[in-house]
């Protein structure tokens, strides 16, 4: 599983992009992050379940669970198509 991620983010690292933004390093297993305020470790096999809001609601909420890995995927992703946005002008 660990391969599979390594394969598909390297294989979005090569796609060309006008402005790439410089991705966090990966921490190596056992390394205290901080987390909300508390101190944790990093294990990129932890999975971690986060109660997303659905949009248009205020009392639905979905489930979601995915390991560390996939989660800081997940942010740089976010934080990847925000920064393209603000450079290239939103649609």
């Amino acid at each position: 599983m660990l391969t599979t991620m390594a394969l598909l983010l390297a294989g979005n690292a090569l796609q060309a992009a006008p402005f790439q933004a410089n991705p966090a390093p990966a921490l190596p297993p056992g390394q205290t992050i901080v987390v909300d305020g508390q101190k944790k470790h990093w294990d990129p096999q932890r999975i971690v379940c986060k109660s997303l809001d659905q949009p248009g609601s205020r009392l639905n909420t979905k489930r979601v669970c995915q390991s560390m890995l996939q989660w800081a995927a997940s942010k740089r992703e976010d934080q990847q198509l925000l920064i393209e946005k603000q450079y290239n002008g939103a649609p």
